[in-house]
């Protein structure tokens, strides 16, 4: 008994022909592959500060792709935030050993819940979004501010 394929390129194999096929189609291949995966490829949202849900979503990106480009700009500028969030921040300029930690916290990270948002004395809005570490390392709680309509990290 044949086994049923389990992989994309086992299905297009099966469905599509030999290994000529995807000499010819490498390109289409590649594009389609890149394309379904949108959360893991360079983050094309101008605009990754306009939720907190997005600038979570940016930090569990940077640690999947090890692209750490955006993270710089998700702290505000006042530097209100904790020690936690910085490291976030600054983990571009860390060390190897740093970077692998946050990789190590942060790959395979996902969101558990909806965003909750409340007003501070301040009259700042701020919001906060439950998360599970990609390891293992169990729940978390990251929080956000919004400074001038754009949303950063707060402290987790």
């Amino acid at each position: 008994m044949l086994r049923k394929p389990t992989t994309l390129f086992e299905l297009l194999y099966v469905y599509l022909g030999p290994m000529d096929f995807f000499k010819k189609h490498i390109p289409l291949i590649l594009t389609v592959l890149s394309l379904s995966s949108p959360g893991l490829s360079q983050s094309t949202n101008k605009d990754l500060q306009s939720s907190p849900r997005l600038v979570l979503e940016e930090v569990f990106r940077a640690a999947a792709t090890e692209d750490f480009s955006n993270l710089s700009k998700l702290c505000p500028s006042n530097q209100s935030n904790d020690g936690d969030t910085r490291q976030i921040c600054t983990i571009g300029s860390s060390s190897a050993k740093k970077k692998a930690e946050f990789v190590s916290y942060f790959k395979g990270a996902r969101i558990t819940g909806k965003a909750d948002y409340s007003d501070r004395a301040d009259g700042r809005e701020t919001a906060q979004i439950n998360f599970k570490f990609g390891n293992g390392r169990g729940k978390e709680t990251m929080n956000f501010i919004k400074v001038e309509d754009k949303w950063y990290l707060l402290s987790f």
